[in-house]
């Protein structure tokens, strides 16, 4: 989930939407977009969101593919999942940092793009099976893995 303007953005996974709530006063609900399926702006399995700038991007797992969107929904861009090559089971969470760097997780793979999804770096954490979430601090990237209960930390460079 993610957070801009007082709206919070959620991937609503089994509904295969992304669910708009208001946080102020209250968390209230907003609405959503999106609905199952395989065509720009619909999803199957959405699981991580990020939003930068005025650009939501969400990583559509079982349609292997990044999706970007206007903060209203409007289907603006795609691009493959970068582990796709490697056998990978779809994309499983992302996040952007302050340079504008995506970072996206999935199998054993933390992919590092471009907004417009030109591949710069693929990172292979050997071993792993199954990673499932990220975030960022300054100089570091924190990923999950469920299948070995493990976090495992990276050192970023600028």
């Amino acid at each position: 989930m993610s957070c801009a303007g007082g709206v919070l953005y959620v991937a609503d996974t089994h509904n295969h939407r992304i669910a708009l709530f208001d946080t102020d006063p209250f968390l209230t609900w907003r609405g959503s977009f999106g609905r199952r399926g395989d065509a720009p702006g619909e999803f199957i399995n959405p699981n991580g969101i990020a939003l930068y700038g005025d650009e939501c991007f969400v990583s559509d797992r079982r349609n292997n593919r990044i999706q970007v969107l206007a903060l209203d929904g409007t289907f603006l861009r795609l691009f493959a999942s970068p582990a796709r090559s490697r056998g990978g089971r779809g994309p499983r969470d992302l996040t952007i940092d302050a340079n504008g760097r995506l970072f996206v997780v999935e199998a054993d793979t933390v992919a590092i793009l471009t907004c417009a999804g030109e591949v710069l770096q693929l990172l292979v954490l050997p071993g792993s099976e199954r990673l499932t979430g990220i975030t960022l601090s300054v100089s570091r990237a924190f990923v999950t893995e469920c299948e070995r209960a493990a976090l495992h930390v990276l050192e970023l460079c600028s």
